[in-house]
């Protein structure tokens, strides 16, 4: 927990315009510690029990620079964000004090959630391209299909054109000429 500075209260009278203005100012030096980020730096095994995960897993975090650490005489220390109760006031100068749980696997999974979405976003780009590409495809499907169907034609002239060379190959004319030109094709 933080300190609260001291208040100067001399000069201040007793009416209602001095207590709002120290009121005031009490409430606004909150407001500017609390928007600052605290750390405290901690050994591995704190940083695991704080966190509620093993001492392996911390090493891992640490190595993927999910945690930030630092070195301080030969030994390593996790740098862990602190988190303190939020207190408000309401205008009929009622406290209330929430306490936040801070889940720091919470901040840590979405830190690894948000490097799984970077990720899917560049699959995401990949996979737009290949889709363009298999558009352009079935674009052209119909001039391929008018291509299958010529080839299968001209396969079928070409089994009319060996059907009738072999025919012609059992011909007497055939053996003849064969005969004739001294056995040459």
């Amino acid at each position: 927990m933080q300190k609260q500075k001291p208040v100067n209260t001399s000069g201040l009278s007793t009416d209602i315009a001095g207590m709002d203005r120290l009121f005031t100012e009490v409430v606004s030096d909150a407001m500017a510690d609390s928007k600052k980020q605290q750390t405290m730096e901690v050994s591995i095994s704190e940083a695991a029990k704080i966190l509620g995960i093993s001492e392996r897993t911390v090493w891992r975090r640490v190595i993927k620079k999910e945690l930030k650490s630092k070195t301080k005489n030969k030994k390593r220390l996790v740098i862990v964000p602190i988190v303190e109760p939020a207190v408000t006031v309401t205008q009929d100068c009622q406290v209330n004090v929430t306490e936040q749980t801070y889940n720091a696997n919470a901040v840590l999974d979405l830190q690894v959630l948000l490097r799984e979405l970077q990720g899917a976003h560049y699959r995401i780009g990949y996979l737009e391209s290949e889709n363009k590409t298999y558009q352009k495809q079935v674009l052209m499907l119909p001039d391929l299909e008018t291509e299958a169907k010529r080839a299968q034609t001209q396969d079928k002239e070409l089994q009319e054109i060996k059907t009738e060379l072999d025919q012609l190959k059992g011909s007497w004319w055939y053996r003849l000429s064969r005969f004739l030109s001294g056995g040459k094709k």
